[in-house]
Protein backbone atom coordinates (compact mmCIF):
# COMPACT_ATOMS: atom_id res chain seq x y z
CA UNK A 1 0.00 0.00 0.00
CA UNK A 2 2.93 1.95 0.24
CA UNK A 3 2.00 3.44 -3.35
CA UNK A 4 -1.09 4.41 -2.34
CA UNK A 5 -1.29 8.50 -1.32
CA UNK A 6 -2.84 8.69 2.24
CA UNK A 7 -4.14 11.37 4.87
CA UNK A 8 -1.92 11.60 8.18
CA UNK A 9 -4.30 11.97 11.13
CA UNK A 10 -3.48 11.95 15.25
CA UNK A 11 -5.90 9.59 16.74
CA UNK A 12 -6.31 11.60 20.73
CA UNK A 13 -7.41 9.71 23.63
CA UNK A 14 -8.43 11.66 26.52
CA UNK A 15 -8.82 13.21 29.61
CA UNK A 16 -6.12 15.67 29.65
CA UNK A 17 -4.20 14.48 32.75
CA UNK A 18 -3.71 11.45 30.46
CA UNK A 19 -3.80 12.39 27.58
CA UNK A 20 -2.06 10.20 24.45
CA UNK A 21 -1.95 10.20 20.84
CA UNK A 22 -0.50 8.62 18.17
CA UNK A 23 -0.04 9.47 14.78
CA UNK A 24 -2.25 6.79 11.70
CA UNK A 25 -2.68 6.68 7.75
CA UNK A 26 -4.80 4.18 8.44
CA UNK A 27 -8.80 6.22 8.85
CA UNK A 28 -11.19 6.16 6.34
CA UNK A 29 -15.28 6.19 6.38
CA UNK A 30 -17.26 3.16 6.49
CA UNK A 31 -20.62 4.19 6.43
CA UNK A 32 -22.77 7.35 6.06
CA UNK A 33 -26.05 6.37 8.44
CA UNK A 34 -25.05 5.96 10.56
CA UNK A 35 -21.83 7.88 10.47
CA UNK A 36 -18.79 5.87 11.13
CA UNK A 37 -14.95 5.79 11.14
CA UNK A 38 -12.90 2.74 11.03
CA UNK A 39 -9.24 2.76 11.47
CA UNK A 40 -6.37 0.20 12.17
CA UNK A 41 -3.61 0.10 14.99
CA UNK A 42 -1.64 -1.82 16.20
CA UNK A 43 -2.34 -4.94 18.70
CA UNK A 44 0.44 -3.61 21.26
CA UNK A 45 0.17 0.41 20.49
CA UNK A 46 0.18 2.14 23.24
CA UNK A 47 -2.94 4.05 22.93
CA UNK A 48 -5.39 1.21 22.67
CA UNK A 49 -5.89 0.49 26.24
CA UNK A 50 -6.13 4.01 26.70
CA UNK A 51 -9.22 3.83 24.33
CA UNK A 52 -10.71 1.21 25.12
CA UNK A 53 -10.98 2.32 28.98
CA UNK A 54 -12.27 5.77 27.57
CA UNK A 55 -14.80 4.54 24.61
CA UNK A 56 -14.51 7.78 23.31
CA UNK A 57 -11.90 9.32 20.78
CA UNK A 58 -10.84 12.04 18.47
CA UNK A 59 -9.18 11.85 14.89
CA UNK A 60 -7.50 15.13 13.29
CA UNK A 61 -6.65 14.89 10.17
CA UNK A 62 -3.25 17.20 9.70
CA UNK A 63 -2.81 20.22 7.46
CA UNK A 64 0.76 20.58 5.16
CA UNK A 65 2.38 22.61 8.14
CA UNK A 66 1.50 20.16 11.00
CA UNK A 67 3.76 17.27 9.47
CA UNK A 68 5.72 18.07 12.88
CA UNK A 69 2.98 16.99 14.97
CA UNK A 70 2.86 13.78 12.64
CA UNK A 71 6.71 13.23 13.32
CA UNK A 72 6.37 14.48 17.16
CA UNK A 73 3.38 11.46 17.86
CA UNK A 74 4.70 8.94 15.65
CA UNK A 75 8.30 8.84 17.80
CA UNK A 76 8.89 6.17 20.14
CA UNK A 77 8.91 9.00 22.72
CA UNK A 78 5.90 10.84 21.89
CA UNK A 79 4.22 12.96 24.94
CA UNK A 80 1.72 11.70 27.37
CA UNK A 81 -0.31 14.05 29.37
CA UNK A 82 -0.58 17.34 29.56
CA UNK A 83 1.89 18.08 27.27
CA UNK A 84 -0.78 16.54 24.36
CA UNK A 85 -2.64 18.97 25.22
CA UNK A 86 -0.42 22.16 24.67
CA UNK A 87 1.46 20.46 21.74
CA UNK A 88 -1.99 20.33 20.26
CA UNK A 89 -2.86 23.85 20.75
CA UNK A 90 -5.42 23.47 24.11
CA UNK A 91 -8.38 22.68 21.87
CA UNK A 92 -10.25 19.93 24.02
CA UNK A 93 -14.20 18.30 23.33
CA UNK A 94 -16.55 18.64 26.42
CA UNK A 95 -15.54 15.05 27.04
CA UNK A 96 -12.20 15.79 27.43
CA UNK A 97 -11.10 14.58 24.08
CA UNK A 98 -7.89 16.49 22.59
CA UNK A 99 -8.06 17.67 19.20
CA UNK A 100 -5.38 19.63 17.10
CA UNK A 101 -5.74 23.27 16.60
CA UNK A 102 -5.96 24.10 13.37
CA UNK A 103 -6.34 20.83 11.60
CA UNK A 104 -8.15 20.56 8.01
CA UNK A 105 -11.03 18.32 9.78
CA UNK A 106 -11.20 17.24 13.84
CA UNK A 107 -13.79 14.59 14.54
CA UNK A 108 -15.06 13.33 18.45
CA UNK A 109 -16.01 9.22 18.01
CA UNK A 110 -17.45 6.98 20.29
CA UNK A 111 -15.83 3.44 19.92
CA UNK A 112 -18.81 1.08 19.04
CA UNK A 113 -16.66 -2.05 17.76
CA UNK A 114 -13.47 -3.36 17.07
CA UNK A 115 -12.16 -6.41 15.41
CA UNK A 116 -9.02 -8.84 15.47
CA UNK A 117 -7.29 -8.23 12.16
CA UNK A 118 -3.15 -9.63 12.00
CA UNK A 119 -1.13 -7.89 14.12
CA UNK A 120 -3.51 -4.96 14.25
CA UNK A 121 -7.05 -4.44 15.02
CA UNK A 122 -9.51 -2.64 13.26
CA UNK A 123 -11.84 0.11 15.18
CA UNK A 124 -15.31 1.81 14.69
CA UNK A 125 -15.81 4.65 15.65
CA UNK A 126 -19.43 6.51 15.83
CA UNK A 127 -19.02 10.38 14.98
CA UNK A 128 -20.25 12.32 17.58
CA UNK A 129 -19.67 15.56 16.10
CA UNK A 130 -17.30 17.64 13.83
CA UNK A 131 -16.32 20.32 15.80
CA UNK A 132 -13.77 21.89 12.74
CA UNK A 133 -13.35 21.71 9.25
CA UNK A 134 -10.74 23.72 7.72
CA UNK A 135 -11.02 22.60 3.75
CA UNK A 136 -9.48 25.40 2.10
CA UNK A 137 -5.73 24.35 3.88
CA UNK A 138 -3.35 22.41 2.29
CA UNK A 139 -3.78 18.75 3.42
CA UNK A 140 -0.72 16.39 4.67
CA UNK A 141 0.00 13.39 2.23
CA UNK A 142 2.17 10.17 2.95
CA UNK A 143 3.06 8.28 -0.32
CA UNK A 144 5.74 5.86 -0.75
CA UNK A 145 7.36 6.42 2.73
CA UNK A 146 7.51 9.99 2.87
CA UNK A 147 5.15 12.95 3.20
CA UNK A 148 4.08 14.92 0.65
CA UNK A 149 1.08 17.19 0.05
CA UNK A 150 -1.87 17.71 -2.90
CA UNK A 151 -2.48 21.26 -4.02
CA UNK A 152 -5.87 22.59 -4.99
CA UNK A 153 -6.65 23.28 -8.43
CA UNK A 154 -9.80 24.60 -8.76
CA UNK A 155 -9.92 28.54 -9.83
CA UNK A 156 -9.89 31.35 -7.50
CA UNK A 157 -9.83 28.82 -4.58
CA UNK A 158 -7.24 30.47 -1.58
CA UNK A 159 -4.19 28.29 -1.57
CA UNK A 160 -2.18 28.04 1.37
CA UNK A 161 1.87 26.84 1.87
CA UNK A 162 5.21 27.22 0.27
CA UNK A 163 4.71 29.21 -2.96
CA UNK A 164 6.47 27.23 -5.63
CA UNK A 165 8.45 29.14 -8.56
CA UNK A 166 8.92 27.92 -12.30
CA UNK A 167 11.72 28.32 -13.95
CA UNK A 168 11.97 31.78 -15.88
CA UNK A 169 14.22 34.37 -17.06
CA UNK A 170 13.51 37.08 -14.79
CA UNK A 171 12.38 37.57 -10.93
CA UNK A 172 11.71 40.57 -8.46
CA UNK A 173 11.45 39.83 -4.34
CA UNK A 174 12.06 42.13 -1.61
CA UNK A 175 14.65 39.78 -0.38
CA UNK A 176 16.67 37.54 -1.80
CA UNK A 177 17.93 35.00 0.71
CA UNK A 178 20.80 32.54 -0.70
CA UNK A 179 21.53 29.72 1.92
CA UNK A 180 18.55 27.21 3.49
CA UNK A 181 20.77 26.88 6.51
CA UNK A 182 18.32 27.46 9.93
CA UNK A 183 19.76 31.31 10.15
CA UNK A 184 18.50 31.75 6.46
CA UNK A 185 15.28 29.51 7.41
CA UNK A 186 14.78 32.07 10.32
CA UNK A 187 15.50 35.34 8.69
CA UNK A 188 13.37 34.24 5.46
CA UNK A 189 10.51 33.29 8.04
CA UNK A 190 11.07 36.92 10.13
CA UNK A 191 11.24 39.17 7.30
CA UNK A 192 7.80 37.26 5.43
CA UNK A 193 6.34 37.84 8.56
CA UNK A 194 6.92 41.85 8.34
CA UNK A 195 5.67 41.96 5.21
CA UNK A 196 8.70 41.26 2.79
CA UNK A 197 8.74 39.01 -0.50
CA UNK A 198 10.74 36.27 0.12
CA UNK A 199 12.59 34.27 -2.26
CA UNK A 200 15.75 31.47 -1.29
CA UNK A 201 17.69 29.66 -3.13
CA UNK A 202 19.69 26.46 -2.02
CA UNK A 203 22.04 24.68 -3.65
CA UNK A 204 21.02 21.39 -1.76
CA UNK A 205 18.19 19.73 -2.97
CA UNK A 206 17.21 18.39 0.43
CA UNK A 207 16.40 20.96 3.15
CA UNK A 208 15.30 19.26 5.55
CA UNK A 209 18.30 16.50 6.30
CA UNK A 210 21.70 17.22 7.31
CA UNK A 211 24.86 15.37 9.29
CA UNK A 212 23.92 13.91 12.33
CA UNK A 213 24.42 16.87 14.93
CA UNK A 214 22.60 18.20 17.91
CA UNK A 215 23.23 21.91 18.17
CA UNK A 216 22.34 23.49 21.61
CA UNK A 217 20.36 26.23 22.18
CA UNK A 218 20.79 28.64 24.14
CA UNK A 219 18.01 30.97 26.27
CA UNK A 220 18.36 33.67 24.49
CA UNK A 221 17.74 31.69 21.09
CA UNK A 222 14.77 29.94 22.88
CA UNK A 223 13.40 33.52 23.34
CA UNK A 224 13.27 33.44 19.58
CA UNK A 225 11.73 30.68 18.41
CA UNK A 226 9.23 31.64 21.58
CA UNK A 227 8.35 34.57 19.73
CA UNK A 228 7.88 32.97 16.13
CA UNK A 229 5.85 30.33 17.87
CA UNK A 230 7.92 27.44 17.31
CA UNK A 231 9.08 26.55 20.88
CA UNK A 232 6.66 23.74 21.76
CA UNK A 233 7.35 21.74 18.62
CA UNK A 234 11.61 22.28 18.99
CA UNK A 235 10.80 21.31 22.31
CA UNK A 236 9.07 18.37 21.47
CA UNK A 237 12.40 17.29 19.81
CA UNK A 238 15.00 18.04 21.86
CA UNK A 239 16.55 17.53 25.23
CA UNK A 240 16.94 19.86 27.93
CA UNK A 241 20.35 20.66 29.72
CA UNK A 242 20.53 22.46 32.79
CA UNK A 243 23.66 23.72 33.34
CA UNK A 244 27.12 23.48 32.91
CA UNK A 245 29.84 21.94 35.25
CA UNK A 246 33.58 21.09 35.34
CA UNK A 247 35.20 18.01 36.65
CA UNK A 248 38.70 16.91 37.62
CA UNK A 249 40.83 14.40 39.36
CA UNK A 250 39.42 15.04 42.37
CA UNK A 251 35.81 15.82 41.62
CA UNK A 252 33.78 18.82 40.48
CA UNK A 253 36.03 21.83 40.51
CA UNK A 254 33.11 24.42 39.55
CA UNK A 255 29.32 24.31 37.88
CA UNK A 256 26.61 26.97 37.22
CA UNK A 257 22.55 26.26 36.15
CA UNK A 258 20.78 28.71 34.00
CA UNK A 259 18.40 29.35 36.39
CA UNK A 260 20.42 30.59 38.52
CA UNK A 261 21.71 33.21 36.41
CA UNK A 262 19.70 36.48 37.10
CA UNK A 263 18.58 37.46 33.68
CA UNK A 264 18.24 34.12 32.31
CA UNK A 265 14.43 33.75 30.55
CA UNK A 266 14.32 30.03 30.69
CA UNK A 267 16.26 27.44 33.20
CA UNK A 268 17.61 25.16 30.56
CA UNK A 269 18.98 24.60 26.74
CA UNK A 270 17.87 22.87 24.43
CA UNK A 271 20.14 20.16 22.22
CA UNK A 272 18.14 19.63 19.16
CA UNK A 273 18.95 17.55 16.09
CA UNK A 274 19.96 19.92 13.47
CA UNK A 275 17.03 18.10 11.01
CA UNK A 276 14.58 18.51 13.31
CA UNK A 277 15.39 22.15 13.67
CA UNK A 278 15.55 22.71 9.49
CA UNK A 279 12.11 20.75 9.30
CA UNK A 280 10.60 22.93 12.48
CA UNK A 281 11.50 26.08 10.31
CA UNK A 282 10.89 24.55 6.82
CA UNK A 283 7.08 23.86 8.02
CA UNK A 284 6.69 27.20 9.56
CA UNK A 285 7.94 28.69 6.25
CA UNK A 286 5.16 26.63 3.86
CA UNK A 287 2.71 28.56 5.69
CA UNK A 288 3.82 31.52 4.66
CA UNK A 289 2.46 32.59 1.06
CA UNK A 290 5.21 35.19 0.90
CA UNK A 291 7.87 32.73 0.70
CA UNK A 292 9.40 30.69 -2.14
CA UNK A 293 11.91 28.71 -1.52
CA UNK A 294 13.92 26.97 -4.51
CA UNK A 295 16.35 23.84 -4.51
CA UNK A 296 19.03 22.67 -6.02
CA UNK A 297 19.96 25.83 -7.15
CA UNK A 298 23.24 27.62 -7.60
CA UNK A 299 23.93 31.06 -7.83
CA UNK A 300 26.52 31.61 -10.62
CA UNK A 301 27.63 35.60 -10.22
CA UNK A 302 26.56 39.24 -8.67
CA UNK A 303 25.39 41.43 -11.81
CA UNK A 304 25.58 45.18 -10.76
CA UNK A 305 23.18 47.37 -11.90
CA UNK A 306 23.66 51.47 -12.85
CA UNK A 307 22.82 52.05 -9.28
CA UNK A 308 25.52 50.01 -7.63
CA UNK A 309 23.38 47.32 -6.16
CA UNK A 310 23.75 43.77 -7.37
CA UNK A 311 21.23 41.48 -9.10
CA UNK A 312 21.82 37.46 -8.81
CA UNK A 313 22.33 35.17 -11.57
CA UNK A 314 21.45 31.74 -10.68
CA UNK A 315 20.49 27.96 -12.43
CA UNK A 316 18.72 25.23 -11.72
CA UNK A 317 18.23 23.83 -14.82
CA UNK A 318 17.75 26.49 -17.03
CA UNK A 319 19.51 30.16 -15.69
CA UNK A 320 18.04 32.98 -14.22
CA UNK A 321 18.05 36.34 -12.76
CA UNK A 322 16.99 37.69 -9.37
CA UNK A 323 16.53 41.38 -8.84
CA UNK A 324 15.77 41.87 -4.99
CA UNK A 325 16.09 45.32 -2.53
CA UNK A 326 18.00 43.15 -0.40
CA UNK A 327 20.98 40.16 -1.04
CA UNK A 328 21.51 38.36 1.99
CA UNK A 329 23.94 35.96 1.94
CA UNK A 330 23.85 32.83 4.30
CA UNK A 331 25.81 30.28 2.30
CA UNK A 332 28.63 29.22 5.03
CA UNK A 333 31.72 30.53 6.33
CA UNK A 334 33.57 29.83 2.97
CA UNK A 335 30.24 32.22 1.61
CA UNK A 336 30.46 32.04 -2.49
CA UNK A 337 28.58 35.49 -2.71
CA UNK A 338 30.61 37.24 -0.06
CA UNK A 339 33.55 36.55 -2.32
CA UNK A 340 31.35 37.70 -5.62
CA UNK A 341 30.78 40.97 -3.42
CA UNK A 342 34.32 41.79 -3.02
CA UNK A 343 34.24 41.18 0.48
CA UNK A 344 37.62 40.02 1.99
CA UNK A 345 38.15 37.89 4.67
CA UNK A 346 40.75 36.74 7.17
CA UNK A 347 40.53 33.13 8.75
CA UNK A 348 42.26 31.82 11.52
CA UNK A 349 42.77 27.80 11.13
CA UNK A 350 42.62 25.67 14.75
CA UNK A 351 44.79 22.95 14.29
CA UNK A 352 43.43 20.95 16.54
CA UNK A 353 40.58 18.95 15.09
CA UNK A 354 37.52 17.84 17.29
CA UNK A 355 36.39 14.29 17.52
CA UNK A 356 32.64 13.80 18.57
CA UNK A 357 32.03 10.22 19.82
CA UNK A 358 27.93 9.22 19.79
CA UNK A 359 27.55 6.70 22.75
CA UNK A 360 25.01 5.72 24.99
CA UNK A 361 23.79 8.05 27.59
CA UNK A 362 23.75 7.07 31.09
CA UNK A 363 21.99 7.57 34.52
CA UNK A 364 22.30 11.09 35.57
CA UNK A 365 20.70 13.45 38.30
CA UNK A 366 20.48 16.12 35.94
CA UNK A 367 21.13 16.79 32.16
CA UNK A 368 24.11 18.86 32.00
CA UNK A 369 27.13 20.01 29.49
CA UNK A 370 30.33 18.37 31.59
CA UNK A 371 33.70 19.63 31.14
CA UNK A 372 36.53 17.61 32.03
CA UNK A 373 39.85 18.65 32.39
CA UNK A 374 42.81 16.52 33.42
CA UNK A 375 46.03 18.87 33.39
CA UNK A 376 46.98 19.18 29.64
CA UNK A 377 43.33 16.59 28.20
CA UNK A 378 40.21 18.55 27.79
CA UNK A 379 36.80 16.76 26.97
CA UNK A 380 33.03 17.46 26.81
CA UNK A 381 30.07 15.54 27.45
CA UNK A 382 26.44 16.56 26.03
CA UNK A 383 23.11 14.87 26.73
CA UNK A 384 20.99 15.03 23.30
CA UNK A 385 17.44 14.07 22.51
CA UNK A 386 17.05 10.08 22.68
CA UNK A 387 19.15 8.30 24.83
CA UNK A 388 22.54 8.88 23.31
CA UNK A 389 25.15 11.66 24.46
CA UNK A 390 28.09 13.24 22.47
CA UNK A 391 31.57 13.19 24.07
CA UNK A 392 33.92 15.93 22.68
CA UNK A 393 37.71 15.46 22.26
CA UNK A 394 40.71 17.96 20.85
CA UNK A 395 42.57 15.60 19.37
CA UNK A 396 46.21 16.14 18.03
CA UNK A 397 46.51 16.28 14.51
CA UNK A 398 49.34 13.88 13.70
CA UNK A 399 48.14 11.63 16.56
CA UNK A 400 44.81 11.22 14.63
CA UNK A 401 46.31 10.07 11.49
CA UNK A 402 48.06 7.61 13.15
CA UNK A 403 44.63 6.42 15.04
CA UNK A 404 42.66 6.94 11.82
CA UNK A 405 45.29 3.42 10.46
CA UNK A 406 43.80 1.36 13.06
CA UNK A 407 40.81 -0.11 14.94
CA UNK A 408 38.65 2.88 16.79
CA UNK A 409 39.38 1.57 19.84
CA UNK A 410 42.66 2.42 19.90
CA UNK A 411 41.40 5.96 20.07
CA UNK A 412 38.65 4.90 22.59
CA UNK A 413 41.58 4.04 25.15
CA UNK A 414 43.26 7.16 24.77
CA UNK A 415 40.58 9.26 25.60
CA UNK A 416 39.24 7.14 28.39
CA UNK A 417 42.92 6.48 29.45
CA UNK A 418 43.32 10.58 29.57
CA UNK A 419 39.68 11.26 31.04
CA UNK A 420 39.55 8.30 33.46
CA UNK A 421 35.56 9.56 34.20
CA UNK A 422 34.35 8.70 30.82
CA UNK A 423 35.95 4.98 30.74
CA UNK A 424 32.64 3.58 30.62
CA UNK A 425 31.67 5.77 27.87
CA UNK A 426 34.32 5.10 25.85
CA UNK A 427 33.66 1.22 26.26
CA UNK A 428 30.69 1.80 23.87
CA UNK A 429 33.04 2.87 21.05
CA UNK A 430 32.48 0.41 18.56
CA UNK A 431 33.11 1.17 15.19
CA UNK A 432 34.54 4.81 13.19
CA UNK A 433 30.88 5.14 12.46
CA UNK A 434 30.52 6.96 15.66
CA UNK A 435 33.18 9.00 15.36
CA UNK A 436 32.75 12.94 13.66
CA UNK A 437 35.50 14.71 12.78
CA UNK A 438 35.36 18.77 12.59
CA UNK A 439 37.25 21.35 11.45
CA UNK A 440 36.53 25.18 12.94
CA UNK A 441 38.15 28.18 11.53
CA UNK A 442 37.46 31.31 12.44
CA UNK A 443 36.40 33.58 10.02
CA UNK A 444 36.39 37.57 9.72
CA UNK A 445 34.81 39.58 7.03
CA UNK A 446 36.47 43.09 6.34
CA UNK A 447 32.54 44.24 6.44
CA UNK A 448 29.38 42.72 6.80
CA UNK A 449 27.73 44.49 3.92
CA UNK A 450 28.22 46.24 0.41
CA UNK A 451 25.67 47.87 -1.46
CA UNK A 452 22.43 45.26 -0.82
CA UNK A 453 24.50 42.43 0.07
CA UNK A 454 24.53 41.78 3.70
CA UNK A 455 25.82 38.60 5.26
CA UNK A 456 24.27 36.58 8.10
CA UNK A 457 25.28 33.64 9.95
CA UNK A 458 28.61 32.02 9.23
CA UNK A 459 29.19 33.99 6.19
CA UNK A 460 29.74 36.82 8.82
CA UNK A 461 31.52 34.91 11.73
CA UNK A 462 32.88 31.69 11.49
CA UNK A 463 33.76 30.24 15.17
CA UNK A 464 34.76 27.45 16.83
CA UNK A 465 31.93 25.61 18.67
CA UNK A 466 33.10 25.29 22.12
CA UNK A 467 30.61 26.81 24.22
CA UNK A 468 28.16 26.28 21.34
CA UNK A 469 27.65 29.68 19.94
CA UNK A 470 28.28 29.36 16.19
CA UNK A 471 24.64 28.54 15.43
CA UNK A 472 23.08 31.01 18.35
CA UNK A 473 25.03 33.50 17.07
CA UNK A 474 23.77 33.47 13.78
CA UNK A 475 20.46 32.59 14.99
CA UNK A 476 20.03 35.77 16.79
CA UNK A 477 21.66 37.66 13.67
CA UNK A 478 18.48 37.27 12.04
CA UNK A 479 16.25 38.95 14.59
CA UNK A 480 18.60 41.94 14.46
CA UNK A 481 19.27 41.82 10.25
CA UNK A 482 15.12 41.38 9.94
CA UNK A 483 14.82 44.58 12.55
CA UNK A 484 16.85 46.77 10.94
CA UNK A 485 16.02 45.55 7.15
CA UNK A 486 12.64 47.84 8.42
CA UNK A 487 14.30 50.81 8.41
CA UNK A 488 17.17 50.14 5.84
CA UNK A 489 14.23 49.53 3.14
CA UNK A 490 13.79 53.34 3.41
CA UNK A 491 17.40 54.15 3.54
CA UNK A 492 19.94 51.44 2.55
CA UNK A 493 22.59 53.41 4.77
CA UNK A 494 20.68 52.12 8.19
CA UNK A 495 22.17 48.55 7.01
CA UNK A 496 25.37 49.97 8.27
CA UNK A 497 23.78 49.49 12.25
CA UNK A 498 23.46 45.61 11.61
CA UNK A 499 27.51 45.61 11.73
CA UNK A 500 27.26 48.66 14.37
CA UNK A 501 26.25 46.76 16.77
CA UNK A 502 26.93 43.11 15.97
CA UNK A 503 30.55 42.86 14.47
CA UNK A 504 32.73 44.25 17.84
CA UNK A 505 30.64 41.69 20.19
CA UNK A 506 31.00 38.68 17.56
CA UNK A 507 35.09 39.74 17.23
CA UNK A 508 35.81 40.10 20.65
CA UNK A 509 34.16 36.51 21.29
CA UNK A 510 36.33 35.29 18.09
CA UNK A 511 39.53 36.60 19.87
CA UNK A 512 38.63 34.99 22.57
CA UNK A 513 38.43 31.55 20.76
CA UNK A 514 41.92 32.12 19.42
CA UNK A 515 43.46 32.92 22.20
CA UNK A 516 43.25 29.67 23.91
CA UNK A 517 45.67 27.05 24.01
CA UNK A 518 43.38 23.84 24.22
CA UNK A 519 41.74 25.27 20.56
CA UNK A 520 44.83 25.93 19.36
CA UNK A 521 48.80 24.87 19.28
CA UNK A 522 49.31 28.43 18.04
CA UNK A 523 46.71 30.67 19.79
CA UNK A 524 46.69 34.24 19.40
CA UNK A 525 47.62 36.51 22.52
CA UNK A 526 44.87 38.90 23.25
CA UNK A 527 45.62 42.73 22.53
CA UNK A 528 45.94 45.15 25.05
CA UNK A 529 43.03 47.91 24.54
CA UNK A 530 41.27 45.27 22.72
CA UNK A 531 37.45 45.25 23.57
CA UNK A 532 37.31 42.91 26.97
CA UNK A 533 36.19 39.26 25.67
CA UNK A 534 32.61 38.67 27.36
CA UNK A 535 32.16 36.44 30.09
CA UNK A 536 30.90 32.65 28.45
CA UNK A 537 28.37 32.36 31.02
CA UNK A 538 26.72 35.62 30.33
CA UNK A 539 27.08 34.75 26.14
CA UNK A 540 25.18 31.41 27.09
CA UNK A 541 22.52 32.65 29.36
CA UNK A 542 21.60 35.93 28.15
CA UNK A 543 23.13 36.86 24.56
CA UNK A 544 24.23 40.18 23.29
CA UNK A 545 23.38 42.99 25.81
CA UNK A 546 22.24 44.99 23.11
CA UNK A 547 20.01 42.05 21.60
CA UNK A 548 18.52 41.38 24.58
CA UNK A 549 15.20 43.61 24.18
CA UNK A 550 15.02 41.88 20.69
CA UNK A 551 14.46 38.68 22.97
CA UNK A 552 11.96 39.72 25.57
CA UNK A 553 8.97 37.83 25.67
CA UNK A 554 5.72 38.66 24.57
CA UNK A 555 4.09 37.42 27.38
CA UNK A 556 4.67 36.68 31.08
CA UNK A 557 3.11 33.22 30.83
CA UNK A 558 4.36 30.17 32.90
CA UNK A 559 7.15 28.06 30.41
Amino acid sequence: MRGVPAPVALVTVGPPTRACAMTVNSVVSASLDPALLMLSVHADARVKPHLFAEGRFGVSFLAAEQRWLSETFASARRPTGPDVVRLLGGRCTTAGVPLVDGALSTIECRLVADYPAGDHRVLLGEVIQVLRDSADRTPLVFHRSTYTTVAATEVGRRTTGRSIAMSGRSETTDVCVVGGGPAGLLFALLAARRGRSVLLLEKRADLGGGPPLSPFLHPPTLQVFERAGLLDRLAAGGQRITGVSEHGPDGVTSAWKYGEVPGCAFPYALSVPLAHLSRTLLDALSAEPRVTVRTGVTVRELVPDDSGSYAIRAEDDSEFDVTAGFIVASDGKFSALRKMAGIESDVFEFDRPLLQFLAPRGEEPAPRMRVYRYGENSAWTMPIAGDEQVVLWLADEDELARHREADVRELADKVAAAIPDLTWVMDRITGWDQVTEVRHQVVQPHAWHRENVVLLGDSAHGVHSLGGQGLNMSLQDAVLLAEVLDEAARDRGRLGEYEAVRKPFVESFQRLQMSLPALSSRPRALVSGDDPPPSLVDVMALGQEELRPLFARRSTADR
